[in-house]
């Protein structure tokens, strides 16, 4: 039981990094889109991308979380190295 909740805790921390990059996409595209209907209307947008900062937010996050990933599996690899190391 203790293995069953392990696996199900390590699954979001080990692919959860993937929200909020793909919110990050997503901001940035969004804005794009809206900067180039604008444009195509004839319009100067005000603010080109006023997503801009909360995509680079979600990456910072992202990057953040998947560094907290990496760092945890290295250390569970070096763990399992120390274990099956010959006395």
């Amino acid at each position: 039981m203790v293995t069953l909740v392990r696996s199900v805790l390590l699954i979001p921390l080990s692919t959860g990094w993937l929200v909020p990059l793909w919110l990050a996409c997503h901001f940035f595209l969004e804005s794009a889109q809206q900067d180039a209907i604008e444009r195509a209307g004839g319009h100067v947008p005000i603010t080109s991308f006023p997503y801009l900062h909360e995509a680079d937010d979600m990456v910072a996050v992202a990057f953040l979380w998947l560094a907290v990933a990496i760092g945890y599996w290295v250390v569970q690899c070096v763990k399992g190295q120390q274990l099956r190391r010959p006395a």
